[in-house]
């Protein structure tokens, strides 16, 4: 390398370019960005200012605050003043006029995202029980791609609780030495302790989120190797593993005492979810392990099957008096893949799934055939209330894009989010309720208008011949990317796709209006899906909640399809 006077610095014999030069042609190109930005916020009709052009009054902008932003409560002129006299040229220009360039800044910035910032803290009730929650749920968090041969790693477990995710699987195998493993079993995945894999979550659970943490353990272990899993989750999780209050007469927990356990009085504990087991040779119950266990998982029994179908609440008491079959506590879960839960739902309903769902723990996870790692579409299973809906977090597909706009930006990101009174059971006589007519008459109407600094594209896709044989060649060769937007809303699939912007991935311009319906559903995700038009490749992407939506005009920040935040797009 060699410098030249006047700051500028040669490389690899190429031209050089002066430090003030540069910052002239990043004001050039952003200029383009801002005046897209300043045009869209124009067309509210706040900025007219008797003939000046392109400044902003405190009087206007302070009406466009209250009737565009909806800021509450409505700013004064006073107030204003106070913020344009914090800033500084070129945001503003003598007289206290707010420059399009300072209305981008504003507008532009996470004080002013899409997302209410009200919804992005912990502001549920915690103090429910579990089951009236949805809770963020990893499926095989051991592995790092497919089900057959790829590696284990303990280091999924660490990326995974860091996002925020609440309960982990564990697949528990035999080892040698008497050492339990974790690995899929009856493939060529390679394994890792079990010691190792609870030492990393016990190390890294609570550094997203102070809620507790569900270990789910998928168990294929002998009796010795159980027990040895029991002595190692008590000795490496200590005062932390939750332990259930246990009846020694029965050998078993005891409910009576057992009471409810809430995300706010089980924070910072781990509660493992795992089938009981006994002796392979005595028959006799291994206490060691099963005291560990405060989420006993049970299968549906034949009058639980029964009273779902004939949309009746299962009492305890008819239970006792029918069958032998022990009784369900609202600790205990069931667990099938998201197969077998669509049949059920067939069978009996969203609204008495829902109801069964609002006083039991369910989980349900994709079907073993999904070599790939893929993923189901969580949306049917979180709207018939399955609290545990168990997704492949190694694969960013879209499935993981909604489980991202429904966790991660959402009630803190703590993992868990309170259901809605429809998801709890609730029937139109319990309470007001929007007819069907107030559903049909609901609307979202948006409109994106530019994108920013946007990133290349990440990693090519083979589902784009269509795509360039009807564009033709007219973005291909090039190194620019060409991105367009592809916003839906879900449940229902609704799609709006905007134009290309040819060869303009820094200050891309759409201007794209969308409409959608609102459906009946208790839950609804809005999602951003930034794609290079040519090749299909995505560039980024970020879902929401509905719930957390702001109207106005507003930023939202994207992620890549790894959950890496794009610096300033």
């Amino acid at each position: 390398e060699g410098r030249r006077a006047g700051g500028g610095r040669q490389i690899g014999g190429g031209r050089a370019i002066h430090l003030g030069d540069f910052r002239k042609m990043l004001h050039a190109v952003d200029a383009l960005h801002v005046r897209a930005v300043f045009a869209s916020a124009a067309c509210s009709g706040h900025f007219s200012n008797e003939g000046v052009e392109d400044v902003i009054s405190p009087e206007n902008l302070a009406r466009f605050l209250a009737e565009v932003q909806q800021v509450c409560p409505r700013p004064s002129v006073c107030q204003v003043r106070r913020l344009l006299s914090s800033l500084s040229p070129p945001l503003v220009v003598r007289g206290g006029l707010l420059t399009p360039l300072g209305l981008t800044q504003l507008l532009c910035s996470p004080s002013n995202s899409l997302i209410d910032p009200a919804k992005r803290l912990v502001f549920q009730d915690m103090t429910r029980p579990l089951c009236n929650y949805l809770i963020e749920t990893s499926h095989n968090t051991y592995l790092e791609g497919n089900q057959l041969s790829s590696r284990s790693s303990v280091l999924r477990y660490v990326e995974v609780l860091r996002t925020g995710c609440r309960s982990v699987e564990v697949d528990v195998w035999d080892g040698a030495d008497g050492e339990p493993v974790v690995k899929h079993g009856y493939t060529v995945t390679t394994e890792v302790l079990f010691e190792d894999v609870i030492g990393a979550i016990a190390d890294h659970a609570f550094i997203a989120s102070e809620y507790p943490v569900i270990i789910s353990i998928e168990q294929h272990c002998g009796a010795l190797q159980r027990i040895k899993q029991g002595e190692i989750m008590a000795r490496v999780l200590g005062d932390r593993l939750w332990k259930p209050p246990w009846d020694e007469t029965k050998n078993d927990i005891d409910i009576e005492r057992m009471g409810q356990i809430s995300p706010w009085s089980a924070r910072g504990h781990f509660l493992v979810k795992s089938e009981r087991g006994c002796c392979e040779r005595c028959r006799n119950p291994l206490p060691v392990y099963d005291r560990c266990i405060a989420l006993p998982t049970m299968k549906l029994s034949r009058s639980e099957k029964f009273a779902l179908q004939h949309a009746r609440p299962e009492k305890e008491e008819e239970v006792a008096a029918e069958s032998p079959e022990p009784l369900r506590h609202q600790c205990h879960v069931s667990s099938m893949t998201a197969g077998k839960v669509a049949k059920l739902r067939s069978a009996v309903g969203d609204e008495a799934l829902r109801r069964w769902n609002s006083r039991y723990l369910s989980r349900a996870y994709p079907e073993g055939t999904m070599i790939a790692s893929g993923n189901v579409d969580p949306m049917p299973l979180w709207t018939s209330g399955v609290q545990m809906v168990a997704l492949n977090y190694q694969t960013p597909d879209r499935a993981l894009l909604l489980n991202e706009g429904l966790f991660r930006s959402y009630n803190g990101g703590c993992g868990y989010v309170l259901k809605s009174p429809e998801l709890l059971g609730a029937v139109p006589g319990d309470g007001p309720r929007p007819s069907t007519c107030e559903y049909r008459n609901r609307r979202l109407r948006l409109r994106i208008c530019c994108g920013h600094r946007l990133p290349r594209p990440e990693a090519p896709q083979a589902d784009v011949p269509e795509m360039l044989a009807a564009m033709g060649n007219t973005l291909l060769g090039t190194d620019a990317s060409s991105p367009l937007v592809v916003v839906s809303l879900e449940p229902g699939g609704q799609v709006s796709q905007t134009r290309a912007a040819v060869n303009d991935g820094y200050h891309p311009v759409f201007n794209h209006d969308a409409e959608f319906a609102i459906s009946e559903a208790p839950l609804h995700i809005l999602s951003f899906e930034v794609r290079d038009a040519p090749t299909g490749q995505p560039i980024a992407r970020r879902a929401v909640s509905l719930d957390a939506v702001r109207e106005g005009f507003r930023w939202l920040s994207l992620r890549s399809t790894l959950g890496n935040t794009v610096p300033h797009g």
